[in-house]
């Protein structure tokens, strides 16, 4: 709860210092940034760590923003989360950030959820589907759960579609 709350407030300061033609620019470095931190995890583990100086932290903030070719706003940025000691909540944040970035220019992020890989056209069609509900551009990050027998799930943080067979046989049996 804490870590979201945290989360949003310093993604929306961060959003708020950023004009709206540099948005889809912040989002290329942020995830370039979310990159980084996946591929090497000890990276976000010494910069979360509560034993490690806060220069050395601001060290290692410059060498990133250096290998990203990062804007000044992105280093004074994350050398503001290690000087307030929320450097602790950058996967949260940085998530955020590309949430709000993306709310901003009208981009909907999905879950989508079926039984088993489906190809690109199917995923069209499921997009099409999924924009009669939403006002704006669709993106979706799949995972394949085998407990859905067929159909799909997708869902955000304000919606929820379950298109799946067994939801639409419950609804029909409810009919009659």
């Amino acid at each position: 709860m804490i870590k979201n709350i945290i989360a949003r407030r310093y993604s929306s300061a961060l959003i708020e210092l950023i004009k709206e033609e540099d948005l889809p620019q912040l989002e290329k470095e942020i995830i370039a940034l979310q990159t980084i931190l996946g591929d090497e995890p000890e990276i976000e583990e010494f910069l979360v760590s509560p034993i490690v100086e806060n220069e050395n932290k601001k060290e290692i903030v410059a060498l990133l923003v250096k290998e990203l070719e990062a804007t000044e706003i992105i280093h004074n940025f994350l050398n503001v989360l290690v000087e307030k000691e929320r450097i602790f909540f950058i996967s949260d944040i940085l998530k955020e950030i590309i949430r709000q970035t993306h709310q901003k220019l009208g981009i909907f992020d999905f879950e989508l959820v079926t039984a088993h890989e489906v190809n690109e056209k199917t995923i069209e069609n499921i997009k099409k589907f999924v924009s009669k509900y939403v006002a704006g551009k669709v993106l979706f990050k799949h995972k394949i759960d085998p407990r859905v027998r067929g159909g799909f799930f997708a869902y955000n943080d304000d919606l929820a579609i379950n298109a799946s067979v067994r939801n639409n046989l419950e609804a029909l049996r409810r009919k009659f």
